[in-house]
């Protein structure tokens, strides 16, 4: 099951990755299809581990606006003590 699971997996990022890059608009609509399909069948058979993995990942990526604002000042304060 867990290879089963990570087959999927991989055949959906390469599936994402040459629909990001194709030109061709048929290609790239199939490519997205098969991506799609090949991610909810790995959400379906991946054991629990794996799943809240791709689920905490793309979590821990994102980028809080409270820690956009904290780089902001940070940005500024260097920037003053630059200048004087």
């Amino acid at each position: 099951m867990f290879l089963f699971s990570i087959l999927t997996l991989v055949i959906s990022i390469l599936a994402t990755m040459l629909s990001i890059t194709t030109t061709e608009e048929v290609f790239k609509a199939a490519m997205a299809a098969t991506a799609i399909l090949s991610m909810l069948l790995t959400l379906i058979f991946a054991p629990w581990l794996l799943k809240l993995t791709l689920v905490i990942i793309p979590l821990m990526l994102l980028d809080t606006p409270r820690r956009k604002i904290n780089n902001a000042k940070e940005i500024l304060a260097q920037k003053s003590r630059f200048i004087r």
